[in-house]
């Protein structure tokens, strides 16, 4: 039971991790556009 709880809980963190970098990467991607235009626009 400890083995499978363990692999569960490592797999559990990398999901989290592989969320927070998706939710990470896509506002740093749209600000980077926006800045863009608004330096167009300038």
């Amino acid at each position: 039971m400890n083995i499978n709880n363990e692999k569960m809980a490592h797999l559990a963190v990398k999901l989290m991790k592989q969320k927070k970098v998706k939710a990470r990467m896509t506002p740093s991607k749209s600000w980077t556009t926006l800045r863009r235009k608004r330096d167009q626009k300038r």
